[in-house]
């Protein structure tokens, strides 16, 4: 009888593991039957900026009810709707008035506003509602705190819109005793919100959103890269200055590598729109007409990538550069004995008085370093043969 748990014969049979079989699991798709993905066309366009979703206490069920003509026509999920903005903000103002509950009316104005931050379009009119409504006086002039949606949302607008609004929004977003929603932050509206204040030359705006991105430990890694190039330009001043460069010591290498990449490449583009040797769109030559040159915060993002990156070795520049130590005293190189060093020492003790004047230093030094000098000095026929005692060679002296 064989053993079914020893013998390989099974893996061997048809049943069995083969080693020429394909490794490859056959339809994965339909091996996860419990939860399977839903299929999603590879055509369809996929917003990935900053995502506003509305809670049930945000945003009342009878509401969703009530109001699903108008609200199946905004954003959802992921994916971009073809509804017209404008047309969107134009069915909240017509229709929000005899919506009561005022969480629910203010969801839905921030899902206009993330429909129209996506669109960029429209987000002058979002941030006059916001400014026109009873917002001021709930949230602004008064105590209570807004939704996350709605405060987000309007800040989004005003972002992407160069609203000059937005650092106003920004700092009761930031301040601790009055929103305190800047933690929450995902890394595209912090990207937003250093475009707008980049493309606005706002740097006391930028500033501000550095000091805060340390303060709440944001993600730098996944940060735009052009966000940050715009913010950084739009620095001039020293004391700002001073701040993005503490900025700057906070990146890692291949981030400061990216960011130096970008601002070249930047530059570059503005200058060659600037001088019309490409081809560019009345949008595009507006918004490549606010990145103003600014070769000092240029030269140091240049300088700071050098200085950031490890030093390659480079045998050359080890040679060229290297200086030979200071001239030693002629005495000093002078070959001394054991002895004598000992001898030249002890005479300088006593006359400096840490040693009496009658010592005597009798001690016998064996210089290993002297004796195998001395005999290696020696000519080959005068040194003894050495004996080598090992057993393999079958000599012992006794």
């Amino acid at each position: 009888m064989t053993n079914p748990d020893v013998d390989p014969s099974y893996q061997f049979s048809p049943f069995g593991w083969h080693y020429s079989a394909s490794q490859v699991m056959p339809l994965p798709r339909r091996h996860n039957r419990t939860h399977s993905m839903p299929y999603r066309g590879i055509h369809v366009k996929r917003y990935k900026g900053v995502s506003i979703r509305v809670t049930d206490e945000q945003l009342h069920p009878v509401f969703r009810v009530a109001l699903e003509p108008f609200l199946s026509k905004l954003m959802w999920n992921r994916v971009i709707p073809s509804t017209n903005a404008a047309d969107a903000v134009n069915e909240y103002v017509a229709v929000s008035p005899r919506v009561g509950d005022v969480n629910s009316k203010h969801a839905w104005l921030a899902k206009c506003a993330e429909l129209c931050a996506v669109k960029e379009s429209a987000t002058e009119r979002i941030v006059d509602l916001w400014l026109a409504e009873d917002c001021q006086s709930r949230y602004v002039t008064g105590t209570r705190k807004p939704s996350e949606p709605l405060a987000k949302g309007i800040l989004c607008c005003a972002a992407v819109g160069l609203h000059p609004g937005w650092k106003t929004l920004f700092s009761y977003c930031a301040a601790k005793t009055k929103w305190n929603l800047t933690p929450s932050f995902c890394t595209v509206q912090w990207s937003q919100l250093l475009t707008c204040a980049g493309k606005l030359s706002d740097e006391v705006g930028v500033v501000a959103l550095l000091d805060e991105m340390i303060d709440v430990q944001a993600d730098t890694e996944r940060l735009s890269d052009p966000a940050l190039v715009w913010a950084l330009n739009a620095i001039v001043s020293a004391p700002q200055y001073a701040a993005a460069k503490n900025f700057l010591q906070k990146l890692t290498v291949d981030k400061v590598k990216r960011i130096a990449k970008k601002y070249r490449g930047m530059r570059r583009q503005a200058e060659m729109t600037a001088d019309g040797a490409v081809v560019a769109s009345d949008r595009e030559k507006t918004m490549w007409a606010m990145f103003r040159e600014n070769d000092a915060m240029l030269y140091h993002v240049q300088w700071f990538e050098r200085m950031k990156s490890p030093l390659a070795f480079n045998p050359r520049q080890l040679y060229f550069n290297f200086s030979p130590p200071k001239e030693v005293d002629k005495r000093d190189a002078i070959k001394m004995t054991a002895e004598q060093v000992v001898k030249a020492k002890v005479d300088k003790w006593k006359d400096e008085g840490y040693l009496p004047a009658d010592y005597v230093h009798d001690d016998v030094i064996d210089d290993q370093e002297q004796r195998s000098k001395n005999v290696l000095r020696q000519e080959r026929w005068k040194k003894k043969p050495k004996i080598l005692e090992d057993k393999r060679f079958g000599y012992t002296p006794e």
